[in-house]
């Protein structure tokens, strides 16, 4: 696997899906993963440089990615390629792997074609939703992911909708296959609210909302800040909003929250553990998910089997999943209809628990992906 969405020393809860995923995966195949961190992650954190790691019994290698910031973008794939293809070498020869597997469209799949080739293996890519849906941002790097694309003997989408925009630039059905991820059930499950609140010193009777993801202009948390300030101001004075992650927008964010005067009605975070968002979860009266473009988002499909209810932007894969638990949908980026959303599901004292899940498990998952793969490896075979 090559991922640059994986835990690395610096930051652990990093890509947790992907751990995961990868970790379910294990049990039906070996693997061995490649996460080439940025030369700006590795100079910015003594953890950071640390080249090697095993993960949930997975050996992870971390080579350094060096690239320009910000501009060049359309060499990136290149860039990267460089920068791991000797790690990428003496991991092959001591590992002989059968197949060669990226889980992000660009700059991770034009590297793992690259070795595709040099090795002749099959290539597997995982589109995981931003990697196609932001395409139009970034124009530099369109034409390089889609030829990436078509030189991959399978492409492994998390949802529908990203199958049916890889179809319209024209590459074959048989050549996509849709595998969803999965639910850590033992982690997310029905819990006491009031409970969870007081395990996190948080108010019983206030309404909360929840967030939980990075904070990059594609989750279009502005939009939610807005949404809570008009919340606030309507109907629910002392809601709360708790943000969980961080980015580079989160000094900005703060200011926002200032200057619409609800610095006291929404929360800061950061980043915690995996383990403790399943409390998170249950203490909230709603999960929001405000995304400008998505896949299917785990945070989503851990909200639905804790059979908590959610309001999300009707994009990508949501609603492929929407008949799944309680749940209202807007359109991406309109902060009144997210407000009017948040506040009709304050209104509802009963909503509706979940019967069963597109991907009930990581086990699941790993065992479709784990098939694809085979079935993969097996059709290369028979085409040398």
């Amino acid at each position: 696997m090559i991922s640059n969405l994986f835990p690395s020393p610096g930051r652990p809860h990093r890509a947790t899906f992907n751990r995961q995923h990868y970790a379910a995966l294990s049990k039906f195949f070996d693997v061995r993963v490649i996460c080439p961190l940025s030369w700006t992650e590795v100079m910015g954190s003594a953890r950071s440089r640390e080249r090697s790691k095993v993960i949930e019994g997975i050996q992870v290698d971390y080579p350094v990615y060096y690239f320009p910031p910000r501009i060049l973008r359309r060499y990136y794939g290149w860039f990267l390629w460089q920068s791991i293809r000797e790690t990428a070498r003496s991991v092959a020869t001591e590992f002989k792997p059968d197949v060669v597997v990226a889980s992000w469209a660009y700059p991770d799949g034009y590297a793992a074609a690259k070795l595709s080739r040099v090795l002749n293996l099959p290539l597997a890519v995982q589109v995981l939703g931003s990697d196609i849906n932001q395409l139009d941002l970034f124009p530099d790097k369109s034409t390089r992911t889609w030829t990436t694309l078509r030189q991959a003997d399978i492409i492994i989408p998390v949802s529908k909708a990203l199958q049916t925009r890889i179809l319209e630039n024209g590459i074959a059905p048989e050549r996509i296959k849709v595998v969803y991820r999965g639910v850590n059930t033992e982690l997310f499950h029905p819990a006491d609210k009031l409970s969870a609140r007081e395990e996190l010193s948080l108010d019983p009777k206030n309404p909360i909302l929840l967030f939980a993801g990075n904070l990059v202009p594609v989750k279009s948390v502005d939009t939610l800040v807005a949404a809570t300030a008009q919340v606030v101001s309507e109907k629910h004075p002392m809601l709360v909003t708790h943000v969980i992650g961080d980015g580079p927008l989160k000094s900005a964010l703060k200011s926002q929250a200032s200057a619409l005067g609800i610095a006291n009605n929404i929360h800061f975070h950061g980043t915690i553990p995996h383990s403790s968002l399943p409390t998170w979860i249950a203490a909230a009266d709603v999960v929001v998910l405000p995304s400008l473009h998505e896949g299917v988002p785990n945070i989503l499909l851990e909200t639905i089997a804790s059979h908590r209810p959610y309001v999300a932007s009707r994009t990508g894969g949501i609603p492929e999943i929407s008949s799944h638990g309680s749940c209202r949908l807007f359109p991406p980026g309109n902060v009144t209809a997210l407000a009017e959303a948040i506040l009709a599901m304050l209104r509802c004292d009963n909503h509706p628990t979940a019967a069963d899940l597109p991907c009930a498990s990581w086990d699941d998952a790993g065992q479709n992906l784990a098939a694809t793969l085979s079935e993969t490896i097996a059709r290369w075979k028979s085409e040398q």
